[in-house]
């Protein structure tokens, strides 16, 4: 079996949640509770810790843009937006929901 990659190992620690919600979401269903999960993976605001890792090691803030997908990191505003899309009546239906960021 090859090495685990570093992206390998995010990857699974973003999933685990969901995962998590997965297995216990049936009974939750079952006595009327919702159960949704929001892995936002790196998320950047002023005076956060990728905000730090920037003005400390600009390199390493540089590597971690660089692994993303999107070469950005999110927003508080766009986590919120996505957790709030999850209080939604039409949602009630959806079991389990999840949204895993890059």
């Amino acid at each position: 079996m090859p090495a685990a990659r570093p992206d390998d190992e995010r990857r699974d620690l973003l999933v685990q949640p969901v995962a998590l919600l997965a297995g216990v979401q049936r009974d939750l269903a079952a006595k009327g509770i919702r159960a949704n999960v929001v892995s936002p993976g790196n998320v950047y605001f002023k005076g956060g810790v990728w905000n730090i890792v920037e003005q400390r090691n600009p390199e390493m803030f540089a590597s971690m843009l660089a692994r993303n997908p999107t070469g950005r990191m999110g927003t508080p505003e766009e986590v919120a937006q996505v957790a709030e899309s999850f209080t939604g009546q039409f949602l009630q239906a959806v079991l389990p929901a999840a949204a895993v960021a890059a």
